[in-house]
């Protein structure tokens, strides 16, 4: 009963010093760079944790151990459920998969965005010469509206002759009852660039119900190339309102 009694004396010493004070030493760079005080642990000096993979982050989680941080050639990753989604790199953030993430939503938008050189980027769409095709459709609810402009370029190609043409598109919808009425305004133009006194003899954008809540987007387009090899037109959508954008 004595020695029980005189474990039990040392373990709870043992344990009041552990934590409210530094643990004891290891040697130079051992515990007693950590200190407890019970509901938190402190370094004194840099704390290091594993590379690790997505699957396996150096750094993750009890409740969550496959989402974390993780090191790889020179760049800082995220982790979540074991697959990775963003990597920061020492003059880039890059995230895992294109056309996927988003900054923000519509309950917690970013104040403003400050951009020196440029914004970069489209969706891209195959169209058939001098047929109207739907490139874009914007959603719409029933007692709702959307608006903005639609930045566009338009390029046609063969093996030897070549033409773009760029502007930008107003365009308005609203949602009355499930009804959609739409509307595009004139279209802003670059004028033509050609290799070859080729040109779109016609540009049309249109509108459309585009079904249940939503409103297509449509752009007819004749190149005098004769017989095309490449017809796309590439577009980003700029919106005060954010509606859902869903190529086509």
């Amino acid at each position: 009963m004595k020695r029980l009694f005189a474990f039990l004396l040392v373990a709870l010493a043992a344990a009041s010093i552990c934590s409210a004070q530094a643990w004891p030493s290891a040697g130079a760079g051992g515990l007693s760079e950590l200190v407890s005080s019970g509901t938190t642990v402190t370094s004194s000096v840099p704390f290091i944790v594993p590379d690790g993979t997505a699957a396996n982050p150096g750094l993750g989680f009890t409740s969550a151990p496959t989402t974390g941080l993780y090191y790889t050639a020179s760049s800082f990753n995220m982790s979540i459920s074991g697959s990775s989604k963003w990597l920061f790199g020492s003059t880039s953030i890059i995230p895992s998969q294109s056309d996927v993430s988003t900054f923000g939503t519509a309950n917690a938008a970013l104040a403003g965005v400050n951009v020196l050189r440029s914004i970069i980027g489209s969706k891209s769409k195959a169209i058939a010469d001098g047929v109207a095709t739907s490139f874009v459709h914007i959603d719409v609810a029933a007692g709702s509206y959307q608006g903005g402009d639609i930045i566009w370029t338009l390029y046609c190609a063969d093996a030897n002759d070549r033409v773009t043409r760029s502007g930008r598109l107003p365009f308005s919808a609203q949602n009355t009852g499930n009804t959609e009425t739409c509307a595009v305004g004139t279209t802003s133009s670059s004028g033509d660039s050609t290799n070859n006194a080729k040109a779109f003899s016609t540009v049309t954008f249109t509108c459309a119900d585009g079904g249940t809540d939503r409103v297509s987007y449509l752009v007819e387009a004749d190149c005098s190339i004769v017989t095309p090899t490449t017809l796309t037109i590439e577009y980003r959508v700029d919106m005060p309102k954010n509606n859902v954008v869903r190529p086509q």
